[in-house]
């Protein structure tokens, strides 16, 4: 992983080169009842030498929604780590995993119903018309959010306030469900963290690390947060109340002596799984600590030797289990009302053309940036802020 960078240093190196042509797309309501021919991107399978994710713009046949689906026109869709992992899969990988070779990539969605897939409006709350964000399966066959338009269950959607009530753009709203689902699931469904108690969340800068640490802030934890020692002001701007250097050696030593050698309650780790049993060093007796990738070392005896609780998360698994993905919707509906409250931001958006998102997906496999990246400017000549 290289350097961290800055939200304009990753904008110009995404926009780097030619863009391909999006397919013009038509206004809500005229393509009703009819299937939607429009661009997304899809998974070639695979690495090349010069692409770590190797995907193209392609042409994609959007069915209408079945009976419990909705159609979305997308306006922004969120650029994440999981979206990487999945297209470094080799293709053997991904057949076994499902991955359809047709279908489009991305999993954080948001923009407007296109059209649903019920005929009595008393059925659900849903409607044409209405600002939705979402959280796509992209094993499904009806693809993922790298794509004009996406057909999803109506159960793991979320509607966006009215424009005049709402603090979400479209691409605040696009970046929110895994980086926010992530960093939410992880604190309150498997730490269950409380106000008065203490939490070292490492990575602080990443788009998931910059969430939890706003998030721990606001129900009054004491967070002890890393990153770049480039971007500890940052770090500290997110609401952490002692900002360390990632790379410092001494960073364990500094929260044990700031503790009174008591330790945190809590560790939320962001970055390398590599790093957790390192970074367990500064958990008390009894502590609990939660990874958001990767998985411990088969030979890691945390929980034995100091009583330790370890938790993962994966919002994106929540999708194939039915219990799991009944919570989704509520999941999604609490993140809009707490960024509604200015629980958290995404202070760093990194905004590029859906057009750009082969490059944009290289650059987070290469890179370490500092904020997040979202897809915008699906549809020429239309805002993703005020479609």
């Amino acid at each position: 992983m290289g350097n961290s960078q800055s939200a304009d240093e990753a904008r110009s190196i995404i926009l780097s080169g030619d863009a391909p042509k999006l397919l013009p797309t038509s206004s809500v309501g005229e393509s009703t009842g009819k299937p939607i021919t429009c661009s997304g991107w899809i998974c070639e399978g695979g690495r090349t030498p010069s692409a770590i994710c190797n995907t193209s713009l392609s042409q994609i046949t959007v069915l209408t929604p079945g009976p419990t689906q909705i159609r979305v026109k997308i306006y922004a869709a969120g650029v994440n780590n999981a979206d990487v992992n999945h297209l470094k899969s080799d293709l053997e990988e991904r057949k076994l995993r499902r991955l359809s070779a047709t279908s489009a990539c991305g999993a954080d969605g948001a923009g407007v119903i296109e059209s649903i897939g019920w005929s009595d409006p008393g059925e659900c709350d849903l409607k044409v018309g209405d600002r939705v964000l979402f959280l796509a399966d992209f094993f499904s066959a009806e693809g993922g959010t790298f794509c004009q338009y996406a057909v999803v269950d109506r159960d793991i959607v979320s509607k966006i306030p009215p424009q005049a009530e709402s603090t979400l753009s479209f691409p605040e709203a696009g970046a929110l469900p895994t980086a926010g689902g992530t960093a939410f699931v992880a604190l309150f469904d498997k730490l269950r963290i409380q106000s008065g108690q203490s939490i070292f969340i490492s990575d602080a800068t990443t788009d998931i690390g910059s969430v939890a640490v706003q998030l721990a802030h606001f129900y009054g934890l004491h967070v002890f947060a890393s990153g770049p020692k480039s971007d500890l002001g940052f770090v500290k701007q997110l609401g952490a109340d002692t900002a360390l250097d990632q790379n410092s050696n001494t960073l364990v030593k500094c929260i044990l002596e700031e503790s009174n050698n008591y330790g945190v309650d809590f560790v939320l780790e962001c970055g390398d799984a590599a790093l957790a049993e390192e970074h367990s060093q500064v958990l008390r007796q009894g502590g609990s600590i939660c990874l958001v990738s990767g998985l411990l070392k088969p030979s890691c005896d945390l929980c034995v030797r100091n009583q330790y609780s370890i938790h993962y998360v994966s919002v994106h698994s929540m999708l194939h289990t039915a219990l799991a993905k009944a919570q989704l919707r509520p999941l999604l509906d609490l993140l809009v009302q707490l960024h509604m409250e200015g629980a958290f931001r995404f202070p760093n958006l990194v905004q590029v053309p859906l057009a750009r998102a082969n490059n944009a997906l290289n650059f987070l496999a290469n890179h370490h940036v500092r904020g997040k990246l979202v897809l915008t400017d699906f549809h020429e000549g239309q805002s993703s802020s005020t479609p």
